[in-house]
């Protein structure tokens, strides 16, 4: 019984792992010029609200796509960082507060910040794929020239079931 559960979770996470993949080649390959801002990071409000418009397209895009966040490098006071800019940025018509890098920081457990490191060093152009309880995450990147970022996408299932 043990390795029919595990077998069924193998194939699950194999499938969702093809999805994701695919969903992002699709989004980048069909979007080219709005992929290609996304690699014109700037710590910015422009950019913030610029890739939370493109990202709202891409999740707009098709009913099932998961959860996708631009993660690029950047430092704070001279410290490394990953930055995260995701679809959700509001900002109020007369606010005149600046984004602020802090707010903008992902949280990464000690695997993900060496491939993360390893990526925007140049040392790795591979993806990276995880799946736990449920939770299926994909590392995707994205290169042009010299230019790099993550695009990461994620995605919780209940049951654990593709197509159920």
């Amino acid at each position: 019984m043990a390795i029919l559960l595990f077998g069924g979770d193998y194939l699950t996470s194999k499938k969702k792992e093809n999805m994701l993949v695919e969903s992002a080649q699709f989004i980048i390959e069909s979007n080219t010029a709005k992929s290609e801002k996304l690699l014109n990071y700037k710590f910015d409000e422009k950019y913030i609200i610029e890739t939370a418009e493109i990202l709202q397209l891409f999740s707009k895009t098709d009913q099932h796509f998961p959860s996708v966040e631009v993660i690029t490098n950047d430092t704070i006071e001279g410290s490394p960082v990953f930055l995260g800019f995701n679809s959700f940025y509001y900002k109020e018509k007369n606010d005149t507060i600046l984004p602020q890098k802090k707010n903008f920081i992902v949280k990464t457990t000690q695997p993900e910040r060496e491939y993360l490191n390893q990526f925007f060093n140049g040392q790795t152009d591979k993806k990276r794929y995880s799946s736990y309880n449920g939770n299926y995450e994909l590392y995707y990147p994205y290169i042009k020239g010299n230019k790099r970022i993550i695009l990461f996408f994620s995605e919780r299932q209940r049951y654990g079931k593709i197509g159920s």
